[in-house]
């Protein structure tokens, strides 16, 4: 059967009008068909308008539809019980599919039922051959307020979901960088661009990052600008901030636990000190899952935890499914630093004192001995008086500005001696030729900086003088 309407009209080809309240207006039966298609409607010309067109009045209830696609087939149709096919390459901007929802208060605009599927996908979208553009976009008004979603995925499960409720799949071994997931904000005043609410979790890991293969790059990589105490990290126990990871000066990160006095209270000396620094065990040794056995030192937690137990976590026995540690014991290596502080002040505290005790007992000593002897070597600093003799029953040494020889260059009468550093007033100075000379020799020029040996007249030879400075009162 066909209508021919080959006379251009401005009205309806072909209508079918219905007032019944029940019932099926039009029906088509192709039960026989095997191949083909039942129904085909052809547009090839169409440029503006609509090639099929269904309206449904305002009386429609949530038991009725529109366009109902119904198949009791059990194959697997691969080309889809509805599909929509695009055969034309357009060259400028389009939609394939839309949907118009002119409704306010529509609860949703579109709704995929599969609720009796148990493996498979509920909802694909294929882009293979997408090298611009994008395969999904989901775009939201300003009006979007916190109680609405641009996008939301709700999982009933009560099964251990291993591939992840939502998971993004970057299949293509890429060999250039780019992003495998972004998100863009422009706001400048939002509270948070990315959260993740696991508030009800009890056990198991609220965020995982999985990286085994890396080799270079980072698993996590955090910009925080270069700002000076611009914050990496925060971590809040619901009320208070307990720390923080921080950009320091220098390009360097500083790794901060709350100390502010505000947030104290009950603030005391500590009772540990160095007793607990000289109790705690340094250990070697190498961790059971290090197949080089590379040998490390440092602390046992447990044997911490006797000494100094605010620096170790307490963990459990518990395991995984793979039978190793699920929690166990750690040390925290920078709480040490407090315990630290405090030996070492104690320590000080016990050098000064002994120092002290020995200056005493030393003095003392000198005081009322009648005789000392020293084996070794006597360092004085400052002035020495004797108030009786002075023997030395061995050779006495003295610096290079106290005594030391002086040649005279043959044809010349003079030669000045410098010292090393000014002495406290100018000394008493003795100068002896190595041997017999032609006239008189003598000492001038004598300040606290040196003097000056005088020949009466130059000799033929090179002579060597000897000579001695001292200080008399």
């Amino acid at each position: 059967m066909a209508f021919n309407f080959s006379g251009a009209h401005t009205g309806y080809g072909f209508q079918i009008s219905d007032a019944s309240t029940a019932g099926t207006t039009m029906r088509i039966n192709a039960n026989s068909l095997t191949a083909g298609t039942a129904m085909a409607i052809s547009a090839t010309a169409l440029t503006t308008g609509t090639g099929l067109s269904i309206t449904a009045g305002t009386a429609l209830t949530g038991a009725g539809n529109a366009l109902l696609v119904t198949t009791t087939s059990t194959a697997a149709p691969t080309n889809g019980i509805v599909r929509f096919n695009f055969n034309g390459i357009r060259t400028t901007g389009g939609n394939a599919f839309q949907i118009d929802d002119a409704s306010t208060t529509l609860a949703t605009t579109v709704k995929i039922n599969s609720n009796s599927l148990t493996s498979g996908t509920a909802m694909a979208i294929s882009a293979t051959a997408l090298q611009t553009g994008t395969g999904l976009s989901i775009t939201t008004g300003v009006a979007l307020t916190g109680a609405g979603n641009a996008l939301l995925v709700t999982a009933s499960s009560a099964a251990a979901p291993t591939n992840g409720i939502v998971r993004f799949n970057f299949n293509g071994a890429r060999t250039t960088a780019g992003v495998g997931f972004q998100i863009d904000d422009a706001s400048t005043t939002l509270a948070t661009v990315m959260q993740i609410n696991a508030s009800a979790i009890t056990t198991g890991i609220a965020q995982k990052i999985s990286a085994t293969l890396l080799t270079t790059g980072a698993a996590l990589e955090i910009d925080a600008g270069t700002t000076t105490g611009n914050i990496y990290a925060r971590f809040i126990d619901g009320a208070t901030v307990q720390g923080s990871i921080t950009n320091a000066v220098g390009a360097a990160v500083a790794y901060n636990t709350s100390s502010d006095a505000r947030l104290k209270e009950n603030i005391v000396d500590t009772a540990f000190g160095l007793d607990s620094v000289l109790a705690i065990k340094v250990r070697d040794y190498n961790f059971i899952s290090d197949p080089n056995h590379t040998v490390v030192n440092g602390f046992v937690a447990q044997e911490l935890y006797e000494i100094y137990p605010g620096a170790v976590t307490v963990g459990s026995d518990a395991v995984d499914a793979e039978g190793r540690l699920a929690n166990p014991w750690g040390v925290d290596y920078g709480k040490l630093t407090p315990l630290l502080a405090k030996g070492i002040q104690e320590l000080n505290t016990k050098v000064d004192a002994s120092a002290a005790g020995l200056s005493a007992s030393v003095l003392q000593t000198l005081a009322t001995a009648n005789a000392i002897t020293i084996n070794g070597t006597l360092t004085i600093n400052g002035v020495t008086i004797f108030n009786g003799n002075a023997k030395f029953n061995d050779e006495v040494q003295f610096n290079s500005d106290t005594t030391g020889t002086a040649t005279i260059p043959a044809g010349q009468t003079s030669i000045a001696v410098t010292f090393s550093k000014p002495m406290s007033k100018a000394p008493r100075v003795t100068a002896t030729p190595q041997g017999v000379i032609d006239g008189s020799i003598g000492v001038t020029s004598k300040s606290v900086t040196g003097f000056t040996i005088q020949l009466q007249k130059a000799q033929t030879t090179d002579i060597d003088v000897d000579w001695q400075a001292l200080i008399s009162q």
